[in-house]
């Protein structure tokens, strides 16, 4: 299914509809079925394929083909997921799915990440959604499932990768998910396809079964090394 839905990619608004109006409903509940029964991999495709279909989709399909139900409970699964890529297509579904007004509905624990939500702009989404989330999982407290980290930098080898250069995006963020068992970080994109907008981000996941090591050491008050092989 997801497959299917990403091949659609590209189409114009009113095929997008179409499709939205026949798979979106079966795409919902893969997205906020539980986790025995498919996997996180599955259901986090089937997440980004949703979101693909959603963006340019006329606003009366997206409107009529969710539930307020569907997106409170997109909304609990943005807290108990265990993995900050899925937040943030979570926060980019309910978003395409819902207008502001529509935002402030008692989803979160606090009027504090309330108005953290709602400060999230279209234009700066990855910026702002990165601040609301941070702000989110450390209230979590015992619950909480994805622990970012600023770092100064990161190596593949002798590798060295780039911070996006986006002047708003101050840290270096790393995210180390529980739920998804990986860590997790966004890097600007080594070599730029053909016809590709400049400063792309590029997501960098290091699943658990990838590591066979790791250590932490810490070289001073502020600073902590961790390498994992």
């Amino acid at each position: 299914m997801p497959g299917i839905c990403m091949s659609c990619y590209g189409y114009v608004a009113s095929a997008k509809g179409c499709v939205v109006e026949r798979f979106f409903r079966r795409l919902v509940d893969v997205i906020l079925a539980t986790k025995s029964a498919h996997t996180f991999a599955l259901r986090m495709e089937t997440l980004r394929a949703a979101n693909l279909l959603l963006e340019h989709c006329p606003q009366a399909v997206r409107v009529h083909h969710h539930t307020d139900d569907d997106t409170t409970r997109m909304a609990t699964l943005l807290k108990t997921c265990g993995d900050y890529e899925m937040q943030v297509a979570l926060a980019e579904a309910i978003f395409r799915l819902t207008q502001r007004s529509e935002r402030a509905t008692g989803w979160f624990d606090s009027p504090e990440l309330t108005r953290a939500f709602l400060r999230i702009r279209d234009a700066d989404f990855e910026i702002d959604c990165r601040l609301f989330l941070n702000s989110l999982n450390q209230s979590m407290g015992s619950r909480r499932g994805v622990f970012s980290f600023p770092c100064k930098s990161i190596f593949i080898g002798d590798f060295q990768l780039r911070k996006p250069r986006d002047s708003a995006y101050v840290d270096y963020w790393v995210d180390f998910n529980t739920g998804s068992k990986s860590v997790g970080f966004f890097c600007e994109q080594s070599v730029a396809e053909e016809g590709e907008e400049e400063d792309v981000w590029e997501t960098v996941v290091v699943k658990q079964h990838m590591v066979d090591n790791y250590s932490v050491r810490e070289e001073s008050v502020d600073d902590v090394f961790f390498c994992c092989c």
